[in-house]
């Protein structure tokens, strides 16, 4: 694959695609099906607006805040900075302190998270995710966008924890990306969530091309 070409780093909408414990799971029927005498084929879908690849607007976790309809075209699509998470456990003050991270930026981390197919695979309650540290520093350091590789910020602990600080400081968060094929650095970002009127998050679909 040339280095400049554009990478698919959003997941398929799928039976196997693992949801947050307790949301809704996500159901895709056949409303309507040509093997069965119809004249086209319909699909249903039954989803939260949180499955697989998808964005958090504010009002996620700010009573409120910003919906996607007041999502701003900027803060995913344009240069984003890539950096690649060692710590297998969670990303750490410690080991994000000394990135180049700066006010407006818009920010992805590639964990370890995106060493396998997480979303062919059950939940997982160990998925590397923010400390609510690290979401406290990013808040302090205003940048845009925020972005994971997996399906929160925040894990089953301190999800709330990390959602505030991230959502309060007007951050737009992009989860459930797959970065297998992204390495640290500079990279152009387009990510567009589905225009859904008044909502806390939407499911959206993600490209990126390496910046020379």
């Amino acid at each position: 694959m040339p280095d400049n070409s554009w990478i698919d780093v959003s997941v398929d909408l799928c039976s196997e695609l693992p949801t947050w414990p307790g949301d809704p799971t996500l159901n895709i029927s056949k409303f309507a099906d040509m093997d069965k005498g119809k004249v086209c084929n319909v699909t249903q879908l039954s989803l939260s607006a949180h499955t697989g690849t998808h964005m958090d607007s504010p009002r996620h976790f700010v009573k409120n805040g910003k919906t996607m309809s007041d999502w701003p075209l900027e803060s995913t699509t344009g240069v984003v900075k890539v950096f690649e998470i060692k710590d297998k456990e969670s990303i750490k003050v410690a080991e994000i302190k000394d990135f180049d991270i700066q006010k407006g930026d818009r920010v992805i981390f590639k964990t370890p998270n995106s060493s396998y197919e997480w979303f062919k695979q059950p939940f997982n309650n160990n998925f590397v995710c923010f400390s609510t540290e690290a979401a406290e520093y990013l808040a302090k350091k205003q940048i845009m966008t925020v972005g994971i590789d997996y399906l929160s910020v925040g894990g089953l602990k301190n999800g709330v924890e990390v959602h505030n600080f991230m959502l309060n400081a007007g951050l737009w968060i992009i989860e459930g990306l797959y970065l297998k094929e992204i390495k640290p650095g500079k990279y152009e970002l387009l990510c567009m969530p589905i225009k859904l009127k008044g909502a806390d998050g939407a499911p959206a679909r993600a490209f990126m091309k390496l910046l020379n």
